[in-house]
């Protein structure tokens, strides 16, 4: 199983001055055997309020797709990173997911790995997370895209009330790259995947890793 460690700091900007040199949850296995492959990882942090995500993909101007103009919209269609975690593995087989485009825009779920028993939270439900990105304007251009968001942990808590912080807390989870209709479709992940389906499925928790505090 994979492990990531993260890393306590201070506050968004000293997490965003560290991201560069924080551990790196790398997006290396593409189990769907995909040709396309780009350079894509993770990045975790927290305080006590905040759990800190920054992802950062090298993927080619002119693969990239930002077509979805809506929150909840088919964000995986598009060039997509994506952060899906249990913050209770414990006690339910549920996760939170996270799928962000180029233009900073979010889909946002919880609930199990059914499709069917899930529920898609609204904008003023999350208040975006601090969500930001590279300039609009510049969304498709540039050696790469990035994207960082704030999780509140109150907002976990609402969402899984057995959830309870502290200092040795331990999710499961993982960090894809994707992009259904970029001109090279691709379905990478931090965490490996067995595929079952010649259909990409990144709704497996099984092959989830560990996310650890320290």
């Amino acid at each position: 199983m994979q492990s990531y460690h993260v890393t306590r700091v201070e506050n968004r900007a000293d997490f965003l001055r560290k991201a560069d040199t924080l551990p790196r949850a790398h997006i290396g296995y593409y189990p769907w055997n995909c040709a396309y492959r780009p350079e894509s990882y993770g990045v975790l942090g927290y305080n006590d309020e905040y759990l800190f995500l920054y992802m950062r993909s090298y993927e080619d101007a002119k693969n990239r797709r930002a077509e979805v103009y809506r929150d909840n919209g088919e964000i995986y269609q598009d060039s997509c990173l994506e952060f899906f975690f249990n913050p209770c593995p414990e006690s339910r087989d549920v996760f939170i997911n996270l799928e962000i485009n180029p233009r900073r825009f979010l889909y946002l779920a919880f609930g199990e790995p059914d499709i069917r028993k899930r529920h898609l939270f609204t904008t003023d439900e999350y208040n975006h997370f601090y969500l930001t990105v590279l300039d609009r304007e510049t969304a498709l251009a540039g050696d790469y895209w990035d994207v960082s968001a704030c999780i509140p942990f109150s907002f976990i808590k609402r969402v899984m009330p057995e959830f309870e912080k502290s200092e040795k807390m331990r999710f499961t989870g993982n960090f894809f790259k994707c992009g259904n209709k970029t001109p090279m479709p691709h379905y990478g992940c931090w965490s490996e995947i067995i595929p079952d389906s010649d259909v990409p499925n990144f709704y497996k928790t099984r092959y989830f890793g560990e996310i650890l505090f320290n």
